[in-house]
């Protein structure tokens, strides 16, 4: 039974995160080639792209939209009728097998696995004072990791915030989602850099600027 769950973990965390290690940009049909990062690109990759053009700024982006359609939104109709089907005992046995655990310690933290920095879900907690549930923010609404990981990969014009912020620096950098025990997994003995304040500060410069004095209610 214990091997069993353990190999129905791993599947789970692959399921929950099927983007975890890989290179992860967000662009806009306003980002233009010049802004994409120098290494986010294989060199085959460069060359397939020099072979199309589109009319967008970014051919990144116009080979995007042409290859990829956008995910089916999932309905859980089967899944329903599956469980329905199931005795009292029998759906106990189930969620105890397909509902993920995440205990809340030790902490969880956002890692960018590339630059080898990381992000404590801790400290948007303090900031905002929403509980988390592992990962996970409690309320649908709010800023939580992903917030935080869409910000720092979106390539977003540099004009659009004030200061010193410099919109999309982890854009095309490899990512995953662990607690602090797990990141020693991750990188081996190689180093790790705490960048949780500096993000901070940056998400609390924006919310300020945006909503005023009345941020609070928006993160």
């Amino acid at each position: 039974m214990l091997m069993g769950i353990s190999h129905v973990n791993i599947l789970l965390a692959a399921m929950a995160a099927r983007w975890a290690g890989d290179r992860v940009i967000c662009l806009t049909e306003n980002t233009r080639n010049e802004d994409l990062p120098s290494t986010l690109l294989t060199e085959a990759e460069k060359q397939e792209l020099s072979e199309v053009h589109w009319s967008y700024p970014s051919d990144l982006f116009g080979l995007v939209c042409d290859r990829f359609k956008k995910p089916t939104r999932y309905s859980g109709a089967a899944f329903h009728v599956f469980t329905a089907q199931l005795g009292r005992l029998e759906s106990q046995r189930f969620d105890m097998l397909s509902i993920p655990d995440y205990p809340n310690d030790p902490p969880w933290v956002l890692c960018n696995l590339s630059k080898g920095e990381y992000f404590r879900a801790e400290a948007v907690r303090d900031l905002t004072g929403h509980a988390f549930i592992g990962p996970f923010k409690r309320n649908r609404t709010g800023v939580g990791l992903g917030e935080i990981l869409l910000f720092r990969i979106c390539l977003s014009p540099a004009s659009m915030y004030k200061g010193n912020i410099r919109p999309g620096v982890w854009a095309g950098d490899r990512f995953a989602i662990t607690t602090v025990r797990g990141m020693e997994r991750l990188r081996g003995t190689a180093a790790w850099k705490d960048i949780s304040e500096e993000i901070t500060k940056e998400l609390l410069a924006i919310v300020e600027d945006t909503y005023g004095d009345q941020w609070i209610e928006y993160v």
